[in-house]
């Protein structure tokens, strides 16, 4: 992802003129954090499975565990 990063960050006016300045921007934006986080190996992935609201139960499994029973 750094050298992602870096190669946006390089041709920042080109990207800018192929998808607009915000986009440009949100992508350098999620590269760099990315590329951060990959390097402190500090990223973490969270779950979660929701149903609409009824009565009874939903059908879905209470834990990750039984998930794979």
């Amino acid at each position: 992802c750094r050298l992602w990063a870096e190669r946006l960050h390089e041709r920042f006016d080109e990207a800018i003129a192929e998808v607009g300045e915000a986009k440009a921007r949100l992508w350098l934006l999620y590269l760099t954090g990315c590329s951060i986080t990959f390097e402190r190996a500090s990223a973490q992935i969270f779950q979660t499975i929701v149903t609409k609201r009824a009565r009874g139960p939903s059908g879905l499994p209470p834990t990750r565990a039984d998930l794979y029973r």
